[in-house]
Parts: structure tokens; sequence; C-alpha cells
């Protein structure tokens, strides 16, 4: 049974803007990481396993999963189309995302050039996307999904993340700030 993160009256669409603020406090990691990287210093591979674990699994199998598998079809139900329009860009978005990751190369030890590329593109295009889903698709998502809908995405989500793992989120928030507390000692 699902036991943590989104208990209470928290409306389905806050989860996901309230995920989005993580998912930005970790590009912040990321990009200091970047700037190691590209300044030629070495990088504790504790923390490049530890962004791995985080962007493959908190964002894309948790919150893009929650998205593609849950958000999208939910609402191209209630008249959304999927096809040119903002369905379409996130998931283009996404995808572009994962090519992204896939060239960073964070636990292998790929070039250090491509990865620190791979970074900086792909913290641009996340922050950006974050920006139109919280200012665009979200809102049109509250204007259509009302009670049912809400209540159905709501259980739809603790699905989702039953299937990824319990207390998924509370352990990479509370590492999450164990991360920015040492990079902020360290800087």
């Amino acid at each position: 049974m699902h036991t943590g993160h989104h208990q209470g009256a928290e409306s389905p669409i806050a989860q996901l803007r309230a995920e989005h603020d993580v998912i930005l406090r970790a590009l912040a990691v990321l990009e200091h990481v970047g700037h190691q990287l590209e300044g030629g210093h070495t990088v504790d591979p504790a923390v490049l396993g530890w962004l791995h674990d985080f962007f493959s699994t908190f964002v894309d199998r948790c919150h893009h999963g929650k998205e593609e598998q849950c958000l999208f079809p939910l609402l191209e139900r209630s008249g959304m189309l999927r096809e040119g329009g903002p369905l379409e860009v996130m998931l283009r978005e996404h995808e572009e995302g994962r090519a992204f990751f896939r060239t960073m190369a964070l636990h292998s030890g790929g070039a250090r050039g491509n990865t620190v590329r791979a970074i900086k593109g792909y913290a641009a295009l996340l922050r950006a996307h974050i920006d139109k889903e919280n200012h665009v698709l979200f809102r049109l998502a509250e204007q259509v999904l009302e009670g049912e809908a809400q209540q159905e995405l709501a259980q739809a989500f603790e699905t989702a993340e039953d299937e990824v793992g319990p207390d998924i989120h509370e352990r990479f928030v509370a590492e999450l700030a164990q991360l920015e507390a040492a990079i902020g000692k360290a800087a």
C-alpha cells in the first residue's frame, strides 16, 4: 500500500507541480556537477550514481510515467488532442530528455565533453518543459478534470507510485537535501 508523499487533500496536479520543485532542485545539483566536470574536477562517483538513479527513477519512471500513463490518457479521454497540441509537445520533450540522459553517461565514466553538453541540454530542456507544464498543460488539466476525474487520477498516481517502489519520493527528497547541504558546505 502506498504510504507516503501524496497523502491529504493535495490535488494530483498539485502533486506534479510539487515534484517539479524537487526536480528543479536536483537539476541545480546536476548543473553543479556539470560545472565541476567542465572545470576538469573529479566528481564523487556516488554523487553521479545518485543523480543517475534520481533522473531515471524519480523523473522518468515516476513523474513522467504518471504523466504518460495516467494524466495524458485521461486528458485525451476528456477531449484534449494528442496530435498537434500540448500533449504531443510534452511527449516529444520527454523523449528528447531521455536522449540527453542516455548521452550523459553519469555512471559509466563517459567522455567528459559529451557529458557536459548533455547536462546543459538536459537541464535547459527540463527547465523549459517544466515551465510549459506548470503554466500551460496543468492549467488546462485543472479546467478539464473535475471531481470524479481528479479522484481517478489520484488513484492512478498512487498505483503508479506503488509500482515504482514504496516511499520513493521521501527517500529521494531526503537524499537530495543531504546532497544540497554537502554541496553548500563544499562551495
